[in-house]
């Protein structure tokens, strides 16, 4: 079995980093970037067009982000009713 590459270093915070979100946006990247080449070689050793996996990687992502956003709405309207 092959081991996974290891997970490249976040740049830290005494780096003239304002936000965490700076130090992570470049792993982030890379991570989504190997997320879809490994997605779209998964459906293609599948047999599907590489066309059909990016339509469907865009639904996946679709309903991901509809999911967070109903799982955020409840706790975005607690916060609103402690505030007040």
């Amino acid at each position: 079995m092959r081991r996974a590459a290891r997970i490249p270093d976040v740049i830290s915070h005494d780096e003239h980093i304002v936000t965490a979100k700076e130090a992570l946006e470049g792993l982030y990247l890379k991570l989504e970037q190997e997320l879809e080449v490994r997605l779209v070689a998964a459906a293609l050793r599948a047999g599907w067009q590489a066309d059909e996996a990016m339509e469907a990687i865009a639904q996946l992502r679709n309903e991901d982000l509809a999911n967070f956003e109903a799982r955020s709405r409840p706790r975005a309207e607690e916060n609103n009713r402690h505030r007040i």
